[in-house]
C-alpha cells in the first residue's frame, strides 16, 4: 500500500481546543493505518516552529485555520497545508510584492489570488522555510523538496474559502470532523 494522507476539515474550529482537534485527528489517522488509537504524543517545534511528534517521526502533520474553518493534513511524508477565507482585499499590490513568474498572471482575481497564496503558504509549511523563502519558488511550475517532486492539491470545495496541500504524490482522503 502506498502512502496515504488524511486531510481533516473542521467547520467550527476554536483554536483554544487545538490539542483536542489534533488528538482526534491523530486517533483517526492511526485507526485508518490499522493501529490502535493511542494518547497524543508530545509535540515539539522544529525549524520555524513547524510542529512535530518527536516520539512518532513516522507521523507528520500540518494545521491551518481561518475564520471558523480548520484543515489538518496528516501522513507519513512531510506535509504543508493552508486555508484562507476569501476576503475582498486589494490583492494586486500584495501579489506584485510577494509573487513572481507565473504567479502574478495566475492571481488575476481575488479568488485566484487566494488560490496562489494558499499554495505558497502550504509549500512554505512543507519546507519549514518561513516567509523569508516566499520569493524563492513559483507555485505555477514544478516544485521539489529534498529531491522529490511536490504535488500541490487545491482545496476549493469549502464555499468562501481557498486552501492547498503540499506533499509528495500520494492518495488523499478527506474527512469531516464535527
Amino acid at each position: 500500500k502506498g502512502a496515504v494522507m488524511l486531510v481533516f476539515i473542521k467547520k467550527n474550529y476554536n483554536k483554544e481546543y487545538r490539542r483536542e482537534f489534533v488528538e482526534e485527528c491523530f486517533g483517526r489517522y492511526l485507526k485508518f493505518c490499522g493501529e490502535n488509537a493511542s494518547e497524543l504524543p508530545g509535540e515539539a517545534k522544529g525549524k520555524n516552529d513547524k510542529p512535530y511528534f518527536p516520539s512518532r517521526p513516522d507521523v507528520r502533520f500540518s494545521l491551518s485555520h481561518s475564520d471558523n474553518y480548520a484543515i489538518l493534513a496528516m501522513g507519513e511524508t512531510e506535509i504543508g497545508c493552508d486555508i484562507e477565507k476569501i476576503r475582498d482585499i486589494n490583492y494586486k499590490p500584495i501579489a506584485n510584492r510577494w509573487f513572481f513568474g507565473g504567479e502574478i498572471e495566475a492571481a488575476d482575481s481575488v479568488e485566484n489570488y487566494f488560490s496562489v497564496w494558499t499554495k505558497k503558504e502550504a509549500y512554505l509549511k512543507l519546507t519549514a522555510d518561513g516567509l523569508s523563502g516566499i520569493r524563492k519558488f513559483d507555485v505555477t511550475g514544478p516544485l521539489e523538496f529534498e529531491g522529490k517532486p511536490v504535488v500541490l492539491t487545491s482545496v476549493d470545495f469549502i464555499p468562501g474559502f481557498k486552501g492547498a496541500i503540499a506533499a509528495e504524490a500520494q492518495e488523499i482522503v478527506f474527512e469531516d470532523v464535527d
